[in-house]
């Protein structure tokens, strides 16, 4: 019997490294560094997001045609922009991005996420081993908060996070951001 199960493990093994080479070659990449060579078809994106950008364009009239449907329906009552990120890619085109989307205004200055630092941090944290041993035991004693010592925070209370530089998520464009890019799936099943 454990033969028999053996030779099965050994087939469905060969059967998994057929279907994991042949997803390999569809990607187009060895699977050597596995992280690095996906990273690396990000070469391809920007010509990817402009010929989706343009095929989104393409649906101005039906996004027309829609607007009077619900114009139509809710017997012509102010409606909200119907399908806002699919209009701003239409008007603006791919290089939108997300600071833009969410304050209205195009950043001043972009600083992107650095993928070189994203791919040597994970490097690090594959070389360090954790051993569980960082868990903190509370101290026995309770606070009563009756203590005659009061705490005051000094410094700006207002800092200027809109400063017109998008950083982070909010540099990427907004087909890049996984988030948005989820907003105009589903605006586009709408």
């Amino acid at each position: 019997d454990c033969v028999k199960k053996e030779k099965d493990y050994a087939r469905q093994m060969a059967d998994s490294k057929k279907q994991y080479e042949k997803e390999l070659w569809k990607l187009g990449i060895e699977g050597v560094h596995l992280k690095r060579e996906i990273i690396s078809l990000l070469t391809d994106l920007p010509s990817f997001l402009d010929e989706m950008t343009k095929s989104i364009s393409s649906l101005n009239e039906p996004l027309q045609y829609y607007e009077q449907f619900q114009a139509y329906l809710h017997q012509n009552k102010t409606q909200n922009v119907l399908l806002p990120l699919c209009r701003l890619l239409m008007e603006k085109g791919a290089q939108v991005t997300v600071y833009e989307w969410k304050n209205g205004v195009k950043p001043v200055s972009i600083e992107s996420p650095s993928l070189d630092a994203w791919l040597n941090e994970e490097i690090n944290n594959a070389e360090e081993i954790d051993f569980g041993d960082d868990f903190i035991v509370p101290d026995d004693e309770i606070d009563f908060g009756d203590s005659k010592f009061q705490i005051e925070v000094v410094g700006n209370e207002k800092v200027d996070a809109n400063d017109g530089i998008a950083r982070g998520l909010d540099a990427l464009t907004v087909l890049e951001n996984s988030q948005t890019r989820s907003l105009i799936y589903f605006e586009l099943r709408e």
